[in-house]
C-alpha cells in the first residue's frame, strides 16, 4: 500500500516545489520590470544631459524651435 500511495500520491516536496514555482515567477517578472524601468530612466537622464551640453546652433540642426528643445532638456528623467 506504501509504495502504490507513493507512486500516486505526489509527495510533500513536489507539492511545495510547485506551490513556489508560481511566486518566484512572478518576483521574477516584477523585478524585471524595475530593472526596465530604470534602464529607461538612465538612458532617459543620459540622453537630456546630453541635449543640454549642444549649443543652440547644433540643437537648431535637427529641432526648428529651440524652446521645445529646452522643455526636453529640462523635463525630469520619470517623464517620458
Amino acid at each position: 500500500m506504501s509504495l502504490l500511495h507513493d507512486l500516486v500520491a505526489p509527495s510533500y516536496e513536489y507539492t511545495r516545489r510547485r506551490a513556489i514555482h508560481p511566486l518566484l515567477s512572478q518576483m521574477r517578472s516584477v523585478f524585471e520590470t524595475v530593472r526596465c524601468t530604470f534602464c529607461l530612466w538612465n538612458r532617459r537622464r543620459n540622453d537630456r544631459a546630453i541635449l543640454r551640453s549642444l549649443s543652440q546652433r547644433d540643437i537648431q540642426d535637427f529641432c526648428p524651435k529651440y524652446t521645445e528643445a529646452q522643455a526636453e532638456m529640462y523635463k525630469p528623467f520619470w517623464r517620458a
